[in-house]
C-alpha cells in the first residue's frame, strides 16, 4: 500500500466520522477485491488540493479485477453489490455516496490504468464559518409525514431502510426480530409496515397471519422486502400472500412508488363536508397540520 498525502491541504468544515467511514469502506472494498489476486497487489491513497476549484481530492486505487463498465452506474445504489451472495450487503458504497453528497461533493469510479478500480472523491473547501447544514435534494415530492415500522434482522439493511424512509418524511421505528416487531405493533399503529420475508423467528406468512388475527387494519399497509423473488418464482407462497413486494436491491424511486400505492389502498383518512369557502380553507389547513388524507366535499 502506498500513500501520497499532500502536506498543504487546507482546513475545511466537515464531519470527520462520516469521512472516516467513507475512506474505511473504500479501503475495505479494495482489500476484498485484492484477496484473490496474485502478487503484486497494489492499493494507493492519494490526496491533493486544487486551488482553482477550491476543491480537495481523494483518490483510492487498486489493481484488482475492477468493475464491469456496464455496472459502474449502479454501484452506488442501495443494496446493489457485485460480491458473491453472503459476502456483502450492498450498502457500503451507497453510504459513501450519501456522506460525500451531504458534504456537497461527488464520488466517481473509473478503471485503474492496467486494470483495477479507482474511486475519485471531490470535496468543496468551505470554511467553518460559511458552512451550512446540507439538505438532500429530492427530484420526487416527499410523502406526507407518517409512521413506518421496518422489520429486518440484518441491522445494516434495516437502518438504511429507516434512513430512506426518514428522508421521505416518515417517523420510523425499527425491529430487528419478530418479538420486537410484535411488541412495536402492540404499542401503536403504523401507516406502513415493511418486513423482510425471511426472518428466523417470524417469516412473511407468519407476520401476515398475526396481522390478520390481531391487527387486521394493518394487513393492507404491509409491504414485503426480499432478494429471493427469482428463486421463489410466480405462484410461490410469497406470491399467494397478496401483498406488494419490493425487490433488493431497492431503489428509492421504486420504494416511493410502492409506498404511495399502498397508502392509497389503505386510505385511512376521513370525509369533511363544508358549505362555504371559508370553511373549506380552514379544513384544508387542518388536514395539512394533521398529515392525513382528507376528502373535502361541498354540500
Amino acid at each position: 500500500m502506498t500513500a501520497d498525502l499532500a502536506a498543504d491541504l487546507p482546513m475545511f468544515s466537515a464531519d470527520p466520522d462520516q469521512l472516516s467511514q467513507v475512506v474505511t469502506n473504500l479501503i475495505l472494498n479494495a482489500q476484498h477485491a485484492l484477496k484473490d489476486i496474485p502478487q503484486p497487489r497494489h492499493l494507493s491513497v492519494c490526496t491533493c488540493y486544487k486551488p482553482a476549484h477550491a476543491q480537495l481530492r481523494l483518490v483510492i486505487s487498486d489493481n484488482g479485477p475492477g468493475i464491469d463498465p456496464d455496472l459502474r452506474s449502479r454501484v452506488f445504489e442501495p443494496f446493489f453489490t457485485t460480491k458473491p451472495v453472503g459476502s456483502g450487503t450492498g450498502i457500503g458504497l451507497s453510504i459513501c455516496h450519501a456522506f460525500v453528497s451531504a458534504h456537497g461533493g461527488s464520488i466517481d469510479i473509473d478503471e485503474t490504468p492496467g486494470g483495477g478500480a479507482t474511486f475519485k472523491i471531490r470535496l468543496p473547501v468551505v470554511g467553518a464559518e460559511a458552512a451550512q447544514p446540507p439538505t438532500p435534494a429530492e427530484s420526487v415530492p416527499e410523502i406526507a409525514r407518517r409512521r413506518a415500522l421496518v422489520i429486518d434482522d440484518e441491522r445494516d439493511l434495516a437502518e438504511l431502510l429507516a434512513e430512506m424512509l426518514e428522508r421521505e418524511g416518515f417517523a420510523v421505528d425499527v425491529a430487528f426480530d419478530g418479538e420486537h416487531a410484535l411488541a412495536e405493533l402492540g404499542r401503536r399503529s403504523y401507516d406502513i409496515v415493511l418486513s423482510d420475508v425471511r426472518m428466523p423467528d417470524l417469516d412473511g406468512p407468519a407476520l401476515l397471519h398475526r396481522l390478520q388475527s390481531e391487527w387486521p387494519a394493518l394487513v393492507k399497509r404491509l409491504i414485503f422486502i426480499t432478494g429471493d423473488t427469482v428463486r421463489l418464482g410466480t405462484g410461490s407462497a410469497l406470491d399467494k400472500l397478496g401483498r406488494p413486494v419490493i425487490e433488493k436491491p431497492i431503489s428509492p424511486e421504486e420504494m416511493r412508488r410502492v409506498i404511495q400505492a399502498t397508502l392509497a389502498e389503505s386510505h385511512n383518512g376521513y370525509y369533511i363536508l363544508y358549505n362555504s369557502r371559508r370553511n373549506w380553507t380552514f379544513y384544508q389547513r387542518l388536514a395539512q397540520q394533521r398529515h392525513r388524507p382528507v376528502q373535502i366535499c361541498r354540500v
